[in-house]
């Protein structure tokens, strides 16, 4: 899963994005920037063992929500529905995939290996 070692990406292109000229929409997607995975691992769902990939995250639009509002006023705070449109805002557009379960999604962030992949690799 991921971590809150090593770091993403940001390039300069997002300026011309949707994302980038509204400032809470921009703060979801470097949450799900950061939370997504930089290599293929493993997580548990309902005692599960689930693959997630590269560029994926397991979340939910409560646990979404729940670290979006983190640490933030009252006044910038956002209800899980709202992250939960902006969600969708983002897969309209094209930035990310959603495969939605009963208990939780699983997010692609669309172009990760464009954007991540390492110049090593």
């Amino acid at each position: 899963m991921a971590t809150n070692r090593g770091y993403v990406k940001i390039y300069r292109k997002i300026r011309d994005s949707a994302v980038w000229h509204d400032p809470l929409k921009l703060r979801l997607w470097e949450i799900m920037l950061m939370k997504a995975n930089h290599s293929k691992d493993y997580s548990f769902q309902s005692g599960m063992r689930k693959q997630i990939q590269r560029g994926e995250l397991m979340t939910g639009r409560f646990s979404l929500a729940r670290e979006y509002n983190e640490g933030l006023s009252k006044r910038y705070q956002r209800s899980s529905d709202t992250i939960w449109r902006w969600v969708n805002e983002f897969k309209k557009s094209g930035m990310i995939r959603v495969r939605s379960y009963s208990e939780y999604s699983v997010v692609t962030i669309t172009n990760w290996n464009k954007y991540q992949v390492d110049e090593d690799e």
